[in-house]
């Protein structure tokens, strides 16, 4: 039992540490939906901070992030195996960085691919 405790604390400390954020501010959602073209062409590195208001509970593949000024889809599904966004997350604060690609099958016409993320208490 100590064990299993043990190796999950070791896992999730490892799953906090594998990519360390870069950029020291976060912007608003809104400036990445009125600006979401130029951050694709320019394919530059964002930060966003907000709450994880909806999560997908069958492959873990992308999860909603709101802040006061909108939401972002965060499409976890091309990420590298180390920045996954644990299970069961859903009112958890998360500062992630990204790179938005345009996708025209959602409603604001683009999602952020996340390269690193932190989970705030």
């Amino acid at each position: 039992m100590r064990r299993s405790f043990f190796l999950r604390l070791v896992f999730l400390a490892a799953l906090s540490l594998a990519a360390p954020l870069t950029l020291e501010n976060p912007r608003p959602i809104s400036e990445l939906d009125k600006n979401y073209r130029d951050y694709a062409r320019r394919r530059t590195l964002v930060q966003v901070r907000g709450e994880i208001t909806h999560q997908d509970k069958a492959a873990n593949n992308w999860a909603f992030l709101e802040d006061s000024s909108g939401a972002v889809l965060l499409d976890f599904s091309s990420a590298p195996p180390d920045v996954r966004l644990p299970r069961q997350k859903i009112g958890s604060i998360l500062i992630v960085e990204g790179r938005v690609s345009l996708d025209e099958t959602v409603l604001n016409g683009y999602v952020l691919l996340p390269e690193a993320y932190k989970t705030m208490p």
